[in-house]
């Protein structure tokens, strides 16, 4: 594919990648009984607070793109909170207010609040959309509202969506540009919307009659606004060039979103926006390099001693440059044409473009400062395991044979003895025995004394001599 064949391919995918903050959101009947399967369900436990993240227009929560994204959400968030990914891929061509998206968005965020309740949570969830995703959340609230569950949500945070439309909606140049796209491309790629689509006029500001608005969120629900700046800044050996064109040329917001729409919440839908929902709206300014300096190097690249050649490669920058002027009034004038083609391609490679939002880092961790902002983490108790029941006793022991008494003295522990040594077998009194030579610490550890023991307890069980046989046993 040639260099401008692909200017303009990328331009026609920028323009109609994502999508706008308005759209229908009647009653359709549409059920959650037919929402295709989710790429990435709502686990049976969900043990910290959920966030569910909503993808934009053409992308899917299968993208890697968009895999990277929920782990730099996850890991600026920190524990207590779980993001989990909503995929609406199978429809990322149509409006994201559009019945069955909105429909199947709601039950997913049903399923993760109630999931969370069980676990011991307030049920309650956060939201992110980047682009068109936004939009959803916004459709979405709404029937949350309607089926009496409006305070499910805990709080949005939008991520270049266009709340009031996009200069590419609808115009003849996206048209234009969406036709070499399709004659540039193989056919494999589904991510083009057809001209006339709801997608494509509905991004277009003011909003067409046939769309219908997508209202506020409920009073209870707040929201954060994100969106960035692109400026094209001309430069020849890191040095200002303009040769009487403008130095800085501000691109539509992030080349497809203008920041004033990004943040543009308030105005976005009919009647007043209710107060204090809007909790923050920030735009994000991202300087970039015209690239100039490139194309003398390129020239340079080419026969590095030969001056002629890089003269030569300056030459051709100048028309550019003037190019550019040109192209820098129908900015101003907020339109687009095929003359702004080489600067949005320029745009296109900037961290803050459109579609590098979601993993663009100073974006990402302003959302999760307005989302953690918006509801406290969480995390369940870990279920406490029930202690084993206690070990029976152990059987008490054979008395012992208490401490000797003075010579000639009563010994009553003897007694006790005896009263329980007639009913002992003989391997039970030589236990006796041996554990009443052990306490009195007999210094004969040999045989005999068991011996003695024995002889002793049995002549003082017959006799009932308590005197005497207290005296051989302590004696041993």
């Amino acid at each position: 594919m040639s260099i401008a064949k692909t200017v303009f391919a990328l331009v026609a995918l920028a323009g109609l990648l994502m999508s706008s903050a308005t759209g229908a959101v009647a009653d359709s009947g549409f059920d959650s009984k037919d929402c295709p399967a989710q790429a990435f369900p709502v686990p049976v436990k969900v043990t910290e607070r959920p966030v569910v993240y909503v993808h934009g227009w053409t992308a899917s929560a299968k993208d890697t793109a968009m895999g990277k994204a929920k782990d730099a959400l996850a890991t600026a968030m920190g524990p207590g909170y779980s993001v989990m990914l909503f995929d609406y891929g199978w429809a990322s061509i149509e409006w994201a207010a559009e019945p069955r998206i909105r429909t199947c968005l709601a039950e997913y965020i049903q399923a993760a609040g109630k999931a969370f309740a069980a676990a011991g949570g307030d049920g309650k969830v956060l939201a992110i959309g980047h682009s068109m995703g936004g939009v959803g959340i916004r459709a979405t609230a709404g029937i949350l509202q309607a089926q009496g569950d409006g305070g499910r949500l805990a709080g949005v945070v939008t991520l270049g969506t266009p709340h009031q439309g996009s200069p590419w909606g609808g115009s003849p140049e996206a048209g234009f540009l969406e036709e070499l796209k399709r004659d540039f491309n193989d056919g494999s790629e589904p991510y083009v919307p057809p001209s006339g689509s709801s997608a494509q006029v509905c991004l277009g500001w003011p909003l067409p009659a046939q769309c219908d608005a997508v209202p506020y969120l409920p009073p209870s629900v707040p929201i954060a606004t994100i969106g960035t700046q692109i400026t094209i800044r001309r430069e020849l050996f890191d040095l200002p060039f303009s040769l009487g064109a403008p130095v800085d040329i501000p691109l539509p917001g992030d080349t497809i979103v203008p920041a004033p729409s990004a943040n543009g919440y308030d105005g976005s839908a009919a009647g007043k926006m209710p107060p204090g929902t809007l909790i923050d709206q920030q735009t994000i300014a991202c300087p970039e390099n015209s690239g100039y300096l490139a194309q003398i190097l390129l020239g340079e690249s080419a026969n590095s001693h030969d001056p002629a050649r890089s003269a030569l490669a300056l030459v051709f920058t100048l028309p550019s440059v003037m190019k550019d002027a040109f192209a820098m009034d129908d900015l101003v004038a907020g339109k687009l044409t095929l003359s702004d083609a080489p600067l949005l391609y320029a745009g296109s490679k900037s961290k803050c473009f459109h579609g590098n939002l979601p993993n663009y880092g100073t974006a990402v961790s302003k959302a999760a400062e307005d989302l953690k902002r918006m509801a406290a983490p969480f995390t369940a108790a870990a279920p406490v395991t029930p202690a084993p029941p206690a070990a029976a006793p152990p059987p008490a022991a054979a008395p012992s044979q208490p401490p000797a008494s003075p010579a000639g003295k009563q010994n009553d522990g003897a007694l006790t003895l005896c009263s329980t040594y007639e009913a002992m077998s003989s391997s039970e009194k030589y236990a006796v025995i041996a554990r009443i030579a052990t306490e009195h610490k007999w210094k004969n550890q040999g045989p005999s004394y068991l011996k003695l023991g024995q002889y002793s307890a049995d002549l003082y069980c017959e006799t009932h001599s308590p005197d005497a046989q207290v005296g051989r046993i302590d004696t041993g």
